[in-house]
């Protein structure tokens, strides 16, 4: 009989992976749930916990790109204002994208929105 190797141990979590703790949790939730201010209470005091910044980055995008969305579309319903309807479904959205981020932030789980991580892991602190 021939003896095999024992297996490669698996590889270390890497950001997006890996167990979360229950403080990492919260901290991800107030990060997620507050939006702009949460984000950045989180940015400023959570550096080193990976799970927390994860979510405060992708809020972080959210809130801003909400806002420049808002404020464009609010100023350009003073000139055609069938415009200001459409600042109902983009916040309706958002919206929708925050009450999928607050479940998925507590849960524990890595969840990464198409275009909000790819522009939130541009951003390096």
């Amino acid at each position: 009989m021939t003896a095999y190797p024992p297996p490669p141990p698996p590889p270390p979590p890497t950001e997006e992976g890996g167990p979360v703790s229950s403080e990492s949790k919260t901290w991800a939730l107030i990060g997620w749930a507050l939006g702009l201010i949460g984000a950045i209470i989180v940015m400023a005091t959570k550096k080193e916990d990976k799970y927390a910044m994860f979510w405060a980055k992708q809020s972080l995008v959210l809130s801003i790109g909400y806002l420049v969305i808002y404020f464009v579309l609010l100023f350009l319903s003073f000139v055609f204002w069938p415009l200001s309807y459409l600042t109902y479904l983009v916040g309706l959205g958002v919206l929708i994208v925050w009450i999928i981020g607050v479940i998925k932030s507590y849960r524990g789980e890595w969840y990464k929105f198409p275009v909000l991580y790819d522009i939130a892991k541009g951003i390096s602190l």
